[in-house]
């Protein structure tokens, strides 16, 4: 019998697929969380469908492949075409762009990608994921951080239960730089706007917010919360007993000296409210002011020095620069 896609259409926009959403800034403890949730019997899928895990993530990253390859399309066709022009005049791919501009001029974190501003094959890509998820009849978990960004697109799709997971901005920024490479500025302004947009996205479905440290400190009592949540919202789980060991190692807490990092006035606002677990303060705390978002652009050139060593480095600054303030300069 063949599907009569109209009426699934119809039918999936009712009875939408539910899904675990774990929204965090990188670096941020995500996939230890996720190791704890798929514990208490959330699908991840195969093996072989989630991205392998590293130095940095040994025990793996509870990453789809397919959502990854999703979401960085989604990205791709919501930057404005003029960012495009930047990468291709310093020979980058679009691939490299895109993680360039992820990383330092945070244009994926600072807004929700609108959902009209992506192509519809792109959306049926979403459709067809998670068209072969209903059909498992399976609670999805859905984890990249880049869904703080796209979760606007995938929520025509899903019913949302949000996981919003932070870590101290010190300790992201250490990991980051350590990763990556990137400035500390930039992966400071990197922790803000994730966090900040994390809550934006999340504020009107059902969500729990965690820190990292209580994730490590206490995973038993963090799992039992999730459980709570997830009861509540219909999800099928189960819990460790007493004769099960946690898959959260506390010995896997690195970077935990916080000491050695400016905060600007309003990361310093961000960071206060998470401590102390003032949620509706963050909805209405501001972007950066425009002249600190400029930092990760000269951020982003000075890093790329040498592949700018070829051309008039402070010209490409200040077209990079003008652009940039035509696309948020509000």
């Amino acid at each position: 019998m063949e599907l009569d896609l109209e009426k699934w259409q119809q039918n999936i926009m009712t009875n939408k697929q539910k899904a675990v959403c774990i929204l965090s800034a990188p670096r941020s403890g995500s996939s230890a969380l996720a190791s704890l949730v798929a514990d208490m019997g959330l699908h991840l899928g195969a093996e072989n469908t989630l991205k392998e895990g590293d130095d940095f993530n040994p025990k793996g990253y509870y990453e789809l492949k397919q959502v990854l390859d999703i979401n960085e399309q989604i990205l791709m066709e919501s930057i404005d075409s003029t960012i495009w022009e930047i990468g291709e005049s310093l020979g980058w791919s679009k691939a490299k762009t895109v993680k360039i501009i992820e990383y330092y001029t945070w244009t994926v974190a600072r807004n929700p990608v609108r959902a009209e501003n992506v192509s519809g094959k792109t959306r049926e890509e979403v459709e067809n994921f998670i068209r072969s998820i209903t059909q498992e009849q399976q609670t999805l978990l859905l984890k990249d951080a880049r869904m703080c960004a796209t979760l606007p697109v995938w929520e025509e799709y899903i019913d949302p239960v949000c996981i919003v997971l932070w870590r101290h901005p010190a300790e992201v920024q250490r990991s980051l730089g350590k990763m990556t490479g990137i400035p500390q500025k930039i992966a400071l302004q990197l922790w803000y706007a994730y966090n900040r947009l994390a809550f934006i996205v999340s504020e009107k479905y059902p969500r729990i917010c965690l820190s990292y440290q209580e994730l490590i400190e206490n995973p038993r009592e963090v799992q039992k919360k999730l459980g709570d949540l997830f009861r509540n919202e219909g999800i099928s789980i189960s819990l460790l007993d007493d004769s099960r060991e946690s898959s959260i190692e506390a010995s896997l807490y690195r970077n935990r000296n916080r000491g050695g990092v400016d905060l600007t006035s309003k990361q310093t606002e961000l960071y206060g409210a998470l401590a102390e677990k003032d949620y509706e303060k963050i909805a209405n705390i501001e972007e950066e002011d425009s002249d600190r978002a400029l930092l990760p652009l000269i951020g982003m050139v000075n890093h790329f020095n040498g592949e700018l060593s070829r051309r008039p480095g402070r010209r490409y600054l200040n077209a990079i620069a003008d652009i940039y303030h035509s696309i948020f300069g509000r």
